[in-house]
Order: C-alpha cells, then structure tokens, then sequence
C-alpha cells in the first residue's frame, strides 16, 4: 500500500490493513515506545530495529496514516516509533498535512454520509444555476 493510496481510505479499512499484515503483529507493543527513565544509549539501538522491522512491513503507510490522524508524535520527544517516523517526525508530518488530516479526521467521523450527501447537494446547486450547460 502507498501512502497516496492510505490517504484516500477510511479509518475502518486502514485498521484492518494494519491488523491483518503488520509486521509487529507478534511482537512486544513495547518494542515501539521509549521506556520511562530510558537513556538515549538505551533507546537508540531499540529505535533503529523498531525502524528496520517498520521500514519492511508491508502496510507501514496505512500504520502511518493511522498514526497521523490520531496525533501521534511531539516535536521535542523521541519517544514513539510508528509507521516508520519518529515521535518528531511523525509531528513535522502532522504539521505539514494538517488540512488534510482534519478533513479525513471529519470524513472517518462521518459514519452516514452526510459529508457526500451535502457535496452532491452543493454540486447539484451549481449545475442547476451555472449559466454554461454543457
């Protein structure tokens, strides 16, 4: 899956995605976040295979969309790996597709439609106004 792909999906599908074939299925959840007290000694060599195991999965971007949309990351705490970024990284990116991640944030909100419905309708209004018919 690419990430111009993980993009345009839903929260459901993503997740399934993720549960399905993630490559950190069987592993320790731990694995992927900075223990409290933890040195930077001790959590760079468990950061870089966290990285390794993200960077071979094969659904990293829908775990990366995933991440996104739920404001995973700080800018100033290395503390998370997921979808393969860093907790800094994975802020930078929230803040460069900010726009785009509230509007699927709304989109995976909008459980009957309502968004397609009022789209239609608007798109509705201006052909039936538009003075160039085609």
């Amino acid at each position: 899956m690419t990430s111009t792909t993980a993009r345009h999906l839903r929260r459901g599908v993503l997740q399934a995605a993720v549960d399905a074939g993630a490559a950190c299925t069987s592993l320790d959840i731990d694995a992927f976040f900075r223990r409290d007290g933890e040195s930077d000694i001790e959590w760079a060599p468990r950061r870089t295979a966290a990285l390794r195991i993200c960077a071979a999965c094969p659904v990293r971007a829908a775990c990366e969309e995933l991440a996104l949309r739920d404001g995973e990351g700080d800018p100033g705490a290395d503390e998370i790996v997921r979808g393969g970024l860093t907790g800094p990284e994975l802020a930078a990116a929230g803040d460069v597709h900010a726009v785009r991640l509230a509007v699927a944030n709304a989109a995976d909100r909008d459980t009957e439609g309502s968004l397609l419905d009022v789209l239609m309708a608007q798109r509705h209004a201006l052909a039936t106004t538009s003075t160039e018919r085609t």
